[in-house]
């Protein structure tokens, strides 16, 4: 165990040496960002040692910290994704504090490193932005292939599945569900359907053959994780990247098209309605119910306790007090509008909206689009109670805007008008200083 400790120290110093020594000052954030991702997928998740995510979420802070340091501030810190992000941690920790539901550790490597990735999010600029979403991507690509590996071997690779295994309803129950490195398979679902949101979205300018093949790669990661709440949450998420278009003609035709496609689906039935009658019939379903018919009970509780509720973390409490009805012998609500209300009351709930209300409003289309995939993902899971989900939302909705992103483009542009100005007129100089040298004499 030392001597594993002592490899993993070892490789981390060299991780930051390099960061401090070769990568570039221009992408250093966008590459410790990425880090980052990587190892929070690698081992963020509830089912992980909690030696392994502490040590990967406080070694990812002081990368991410180390590449701010080089650098630099691309705009103020206060901006308003930040505040809102970090307001909205600082609300569930103090909950968790005066309940007693998470350690102080806890609290420090989880709702630190979500701080700390909005605050390095929050300074990117546009090219950085690109690096860090293609991170995100290739992220899911491995995680694509470590499921197929999954499936080959018949278990888990890494961190064992909670709650046994799950049959995949895509693939007619043919197979088990896979989790990749994510501890569950909702989260391996939930990681793919973004990686497929990116790509659609293409902020690179992909070339159309590689666009189609990392679609296709990842639209299997979602099948693979059999998670049938990410396929219509994705369905939906594209459809708004889609009517956000700016012009007009287009909006009325991407309706056009989808009332087309909606119309041969209902007509033709590709499947879908026999999933929605496994997901209707499923204990899932169930289940999910259950916490949704607790609403009244969460409102109906002293004022206090409905306006603060008793403390993020503290969701066991709901069952045992009756206020959310046990279902299966799972104490988890599996609805995180449910889970607010119950945890952190509706002042909770309430924040939570805003921040995503304010992302939403303040985002481009695919920012706008990740956030309602985050939202429909919310009414079926618990989202930032699993620590890499908390994470990763916190570097989407910290991203910079389409304002901010223009302002530092202006600024990159300015900036290289300015080295180009400079270096003309120090080459226009040094041919005046050639000119007034005296001549030669033969």
């Amino acid at each position: 165990m030392l001597m594993t400790l002592l490899l993993l120290a070892s490789a981390g110093l060299l991780v930051l040496a390099v960061f401090l020594l070769v990568v570039p000052a221009w992408c250093v954030r966008a590459a410790a960002l990425a880090v980052t991702v990587a190892v929070v997928v690698a081992v963020g998740n509830n089912s992980a040692p909690p030696a392994a995510w502490v040590a990967g979420f406080v070694f990812s802070a002081v990368l991410l910290l180390v590449a701010l340091a080089r650098g630099g501030l691309e705009r103020r810190v206060g901006g308003v994704p930040f505040l809102l992000v970090s307001g909205l941690w600082a609300w569930l920790a103090v909950g968790a504090l005066v309940a007693g539901t998470y350690s102080v550790p806890r609290l420090v490597a989880y709702f630190g490193l979500a701080v700390v990735v909005a605050l390095v999010a929050g300074q990117l600029t546009r090219r950085e932005v690109h690096l860090v979403l293609g991170a995100v991507v290739a992220v899911a690509v491995v995680q694509v292939g470590i499921a197929l590996a999954e499936l080959a071997v018949g278990e888990p690779l890494l961190w064992g599945l909670r709650g046994g295994t799950r049959l995949n309803p895509f693939l007619g129950d043919a197979v088990d569900r896979v989790q990749g490195t994510l501890g569950h398979p909702i989260i391996l679902g939930l990681l793919e359907g973004l990686a497929v949101l990116l790509v659609w979205a293409d902020p690179w300018q992909l070339s159309r053959r590689a666009r189609w093949a990392l679609l296709a790669v990842c639209a299997g990661g979602v099948l693979l994780s059999g998670t049938r709440s990410i396929a219509a949450c994705l369905v939906v998420a594209v459809g708004v990247h889609l009517l956000l278009r700016s012009r007009l003609a287009a909006w009325l035709r991407n309706v056009a098209i989808a009332a087309v496609v909606g119309s041969g689906v209902l007509l033709l039935d590709l499947g879908l309605s026999e999933i929605v009658d496994d997901l209707l019939a499923s204990g899932s379903w169930v289940h999910r119910l259950e916490s949704v018919q607790a609403v009244p009970a969460l409102l109906a509780r002293p004022l206090a306790e409905s306006l603060w509720g008793t403390g993020f973390g503290s969701e066991v409490g709901l069952f045992r007090d009756g206020h959310i009805r046990l279902t299966f012998g799972l104490e988890v609500v599996d609805n995180f509008y449910v889970y607010l209300l119950g945890t952190t009351g509706v002042l909770g709930l309430s924040v939570f909206l805003l921040v995503a209300v304010v992302t939403f409003a303040r985002g481009d289309r695919l920012t706008r689009a990740v956030v309602v995939l985050f939202l429909g993902m919310g009414a079926s899971f618990d989202l930032v109670v699993w620590l890499g989900v908390g994470v990763l939302m916190s570097l989407f909705f910290a991203l910079p805007g389409a304002a901010a992103l223009a302002a530092s483009d202006r600024a990159e542009q300015q900036g290289r008008a300015a080295r180009d100005l400079e270096a003309a007129a120090a080459a226009d100089g040094g041919s005046a200083r050639e000119d007034r040298r005296p001549a030669l004499v033969a």
